[in-house]
C-alpha cells in the first residue's frame, strides 16, 4: 500500500488531507478542554481574590478544593498524554502490592474533584488480594476511569450523583468495577470510547479510557464498558491475580 501511495499523487495527497483533519480535531479537542478548565480555576481564583474577605471559612475551603479538584484533573489528563505519547507504560517495574491499596489511593486522588461536584463514593473491597503490577500505572488506570466516572455528570442535573467501586475475584483475575448514574454514552459511541480523545457533545476529553486499556494490556488484563445512554455506565478493569488459582490469596478477608 505504500508503494500505491508513493506512485499516486492524487492518494498521497488524500492521506495527507486526512492527517491534516484528524490533528486538527485533536487540536480542538485538547485546547478545549484544557481552555475550560483554566477559566474555571482562574474564576474560582479571582472570586477568592475579590471577595476572599468576606467568605466564611467553610466558603473558602470549598472553593479551594474546587481548584485543586481542576488541577487534578487537568495534571492527570496531561500525564496521560505524556504515558500515551513516550511509550512509558512499557517499561515500569511491575511487582506484588494489594489490591485494595491500589484503589485507595486512586480514590484519595480524586475525592477533591469528587467532593467539589457533589458525588457521592463508596468503595467495597471485600477481599485481600495481591496483584502483579506497577502501582503507578495502575493508580493511574483507575484514577482515570473514576475521571470519566465523574465526567459523566457534566452538564447534566441529578438530584443524587453516585461512583459505586466494588471487586469480584475469580480463579485468574481481579475485576474492579466502576460504576455511575451520570449522563452514559450513546450506543452509536459505545464502539469508539477507548478511542484516544473520544469526546461527545456532552462529555469532555475521554483520553483516560485509552490510557487505561493500553495500562490493562501491559498488565495483561483487559477493560470493558457497558452504558445506558441518560441513566449509567459501568467499566471494568480486569487485572491478573498473583498467585493465579492460590487459596492463600483468594480467601483473606479485609
Amino acid at each position: 500500500m505504500e508503494n500505491n501511495v508513493k506512485n499516486d499523487p492524487e492518494s498521497a495527497l488524500a492521506l495527507a488531507e486526512n492527517y491534516e483533519r484528524r490533528i486538527s480535531s485533536l487540536i480542538s479537542v485538547v485546547s478545549h478542554y484544557f481552555s475550560n478548565q483554566l477559566s474555571r480555576a482562574l474564576s474560582d481564583l479571582e472570586y477568592l481574590r475579590r471577595d476572599g474577605s468576606r467568605l466564611s471559612e467553610r466558603e473558602r475551603d470549598a472553593i479551594l478544593s474546587s481548584i485543586c479538584a481542576t488541577l487534578i484533573a487537568m495534571s492527570t489528563r496531561i500525564k496521560s498524554m505524556s504515558m500515551f505519547s513516550s511509550g512509558q507504560l512499557l517499561r515500569t517495574d511491575h511487582h506484588r502490592v494489594g489490591a485494595r491499596e491500589i484503589l485507595e489511593r486512586a480514590v484519595d486522588l480524586v475525592r477533591p474533584l469528587i467532593e467539589s461536584k457533589g458525588i457521592t463514593i463508596s468503595l467495597s473491597c471485600k477481599r485481600s488480594v495481591s496483584i502483579y503490577c506497577s502501582p503507578e500505572m495502575m493508580v493511574t488506570a483507575i484514577v482515570n476511569i473514576l475521571l470519566n466516572a465523574v465526567e459523566s455528570f457534566d452538564h447534566i442535573y441529578k438530584k443524587s450523583k453516585q461512583v459505586i467501586v466494588t471487586t469480584h475475584l475469580n480463579k485468574t483475575d481481579l475485576e474492579i468495577s466502576v460504576a455511575d448514574n451520570g449522563q452514559g454514552i450513546p450506543s452509536d459511541h459505545l464502539s469508539e470510547a477507548f478511542e484516544p480523545f473520544f469526546t461527545t457533545k456532552t462529555r469532555g476529553i475521554v483520553l483516560g479510557l485509552a490510557t487505561a486499556r493500553r495500562i490493562a494490556k501491559a498488565h495483561g488484563g483487559d477493560i470493558q464498558i457497558e452504558s445506558k445512554y441518560g441513566e449509567e455506565t459501568r467499566v471494568v478493569l480486569i487485572v491478573p491475580v498473583v498467585g493465579k488459582g492460590s487459596k492463600t490469596d483468594m480467601e483473606k478477608e479485609v
